[in-house]
């Protein structure tokens, strides 16, 4: 899991697959309706709405794709888990590039507020519940952006 500024994404072009791609079709778009756009080796889900209690969410994981939540307006508190520490598979990867996890509460979880001009990347080992509030809802902006693993390079 990595935390950082807008401005440093650039900077973690080495550690995520597809990330320059990502790049220069946000530079040739730089703002986007709500909905998918493609890309070169992924694609990007613009979306905003309102927070979701944590108890309504379960944790998710990925294997095909980085997840990138680069958030755009309000804040995002999600939760982070290791998938190495014993979740239970409750839904497994199926036709999509989705499980979802429980989390043995023996195990370390953190919670992470990124406020507008952050974004936050999700590796395969990060277990991580998006999207969440603890205390009241909230409004957000953000856009997901799913880059694709280069499996023969891994």
């Amino acid at each position: 899991m990595i935390i950082d500024t807008h401005s440093n994404l650039k900077k973690y072009v080495s550690v995520v697959d597809n990330l320059e791609a990502a790049l220069k079709f946000l530079e040739k778009n730089p703002t986007l309706e709500c909905g998918k756009y493609d890309f070169d080796g992924g694609y990007i889900m613009s979306s905003e709405g309102d927070t979701l209690s944590i108890d309504e969410k379960q944790y998710e994981n990925h294997r095909k794709y980085v997840d990138i939540m680069y958030i755009l307006e309000g804040d995002e508190t999600f939760c982070y888990a290791n998938t190495d520490d014993g979740m239970k598979v409750i839904q497994p990867f199926g036709e999509s590039d989705i499980e979802f996890l429980e989390h043995d509460r023996t195990k370390p979880e953190m919670v992470f507020t990124v406020p507008a001009g952050y974004f936050y990347i999700m590796l395969p080992t990060d277990a991580h519940k998006p999207c969440i509030h603890i205390d009241r809802q909230k409004p957000y902006k953000k856009y997901v952006i799913k880059c694709q693993i280069n499996s023969d390079e891994k």
